[in-house]
């Protein structure tokens, strides 16, 4: 995943290629397709994941109820520092 993510970034989707991904993952090209049917799945799976751990940053940097007003500011930095981060 780290791999095609790379390659993905570098290249963009359409420039980015299996046999590119398997190579910088130093795996043979059967090994990616036990796992994804194509280079579209894999793209999916990234795009998912990515969304995934972005509602659990936004879930995480919400206000508690009674949260005392002093500690607002440095809460709301914190959560969306940990979202701009990621």
């Amino acid at each position: 995943m780290k791999s095609a993510a790379d390659e993905f970034e570098q290249k963009g989707y359409y420039e980015t290629k299996v046999s590119t991904i398997v190579k910088r993952a130093n795996l043979p090209q059967p090994t990616f397709y036990l796992y994804f049917q194509s280079k579209e799945a894999i793209f999916q799976e990234l795009v998912d994941t990515f969304r995934l751990n972005l509602f659990e940053y936004t879930k995480r940097s919400h206000l508690d109820p009674g949260i005392h007003s002093d500690s607002v500011p440095e809460t709301i930095t914190r959560g969306l520092a940990a979202i701009f981060t990621y």
